[in-house]
């Protein structure tokens, strides 16, 4: 009893020497940061009675290998056993109602997790860099998926995403790199910044009819991924939304805003119905800048083909303080030279022009390149680089 402090039946500190500790019954609850930063504390039984464990209660353990839960806990507090480097295994209560944001924060040995039925959200970051986990069972009680809340799970090869839940938080699946497969709820309206970035074996996905918006990054470096249909309802796509996905072929029959840079590295898009807004100058440098980057095989022709007209007419008009005519003389020359070429097109052609938002610049590169590398003779191999 002298390791502990306890104040009306919480457990406010304990000032013990660490190992398997034994937490004296009578204790109803464990108050913020009690054990926190406790490096000797290896194991902790917690008796019956204890309802609820406080913020940051054993954050910073790092030697905790083992929590045994009582049956009466309702709650885990904010960051409780957050970085908490050696814990291996957790059974949670039947019970338990509530885990806090960033409760296993940085538990980088923790291999399975059951969430029990009482729960309704998986809270923001509760999981993050959780480096080992390789197995999560969500019960169907679950509405939403927080911010973060498996972020950097490397190991999670495929999760069930329950069918009530309507919120995915930003990132909540970023850098899930051994993430194969992954089904989402139909009630799910949008997916959010950052939700699948750099999952990179994601192979298939398949996006429910009642989202309506992919937000900034969310597929954004999915390598893996290689088919995608994109529902008629969504009407906003952000910012890198599918950069780099060199694999994929999007299909898109609907009509919205596109982001900058959202296509840039997909192997193909058809998006028959999607009149990109020219006079969006962000949008519009971003399409051209994105078929530079994208071999000409993979893109939609009649897509291709608008965009190529509209430069050809317009590109002195586009931004003409910057795109001169000794500019263009200067690109013809080093076209002309050998020093543009499909394989290498070298950032100094191209620097000036995106510093200043120049689109013409970037314009008359893309009708180079539809000049000297047609689409019915590109390489399907060629990679563009800027």
């Amino acid at each position: 009893m002298n390791d502990f402090i306890i104040k009306n039946d919480i457990l406010t500190k304990y000032t013990g020497p660490g190992g398997d500790v034994v937490i004296p019954s009578g204790v109803t609850a464990i108050g913020d940061k009690a054990f926190y930063g406790c490096k000797s504390l290896t194991g902790v039984t917690i008796p019956d009675g204890v309802t609820t464990i406080g913020h940051r209660a054993f954050e910073m353990c790092k030697s905790l290998a083992y929590v045994r839960f009582p049956d009466d806990l309702t709650a885990i507090g904010e960051r409780a056993f957050g970085m908490c480097k050696s814990l291996t295994g957790i059974t949670f209560p039947p019970g338990l109602t509530q885990i806090g944001d960033q409760a296993f924060f940085w538990c980088p040995k923790l291999t399975k997790i059951t969430i029990p039925e009482r729960i309704t959200q998986i809270g923001n970051h509760v999981f993050d860099w959780c480096g080992g986990l390789t197995e999560v069972q969500l019960p169907d009680s679950i509405t939403r998926i927080g911010d973060g809340a498996f972020n950097s799970c490397g190991k999670l090869t495929r999760i069930r995403i329950p069918p009530a839940v309507t919120e995915i938080g930003y990132n909540a699946f970023g850098w899930c790199k051994g993430l194969t497969s992954i089904t989402l709820p139909d009630g799910l309206t949008s997916i959010d910044y950052g939700t699948f970035n750099g999952c990179r074996s994601l192979t298939h996905i398949e996006i429910p009819d009642s989202v309506t918006a992919i937000d900034d990054r969310a597929f954004c470096d999915c390598v893996s991924l290689t088919d995608m249909t994109i529902p008629d309802k969504v009407t906003r796509i952000g910012g890198n939304a599918f950069y780099q996905c060199s694999r994929l072929t999007v299909r898109w029959w609907g009509w919205g805003e596109v982001g900058p840079f959202a296509w840039i590295g997909v192997r193909r898009l058809i998006l028959p119905n999607m009149p990109f807004d020219f006079d969006q100058p962000d949008i519009r440098q971003a399409a051209a800048l994105g078929f530079l980057q994208t071999p000409a095989a993979y893109v939609e022709a009649s897509i291709r083909a608008a965009y190529v007209r509209y430069v050809t007419e317009e590109r002195k008009n586009l931004l003409p303080e910057i795109f001169a005519e000794d500019r263009v003389e200067a690109l013809n020359f080093y076209a002309e030279q050998g020093q543009i070429t499909a394989e290498n097109f070298e950032p100094e052609y191209l620097t000036p022009a995106m510093e200043r938002q120049a689109a013409g610049c970037i314009a008359f590169l893309l009708e180079w390149q539809h000049k000297h590398f047609p689409a019915e003779d590109a390489d399907p191999t060629t990679e563009w680089k800027i």
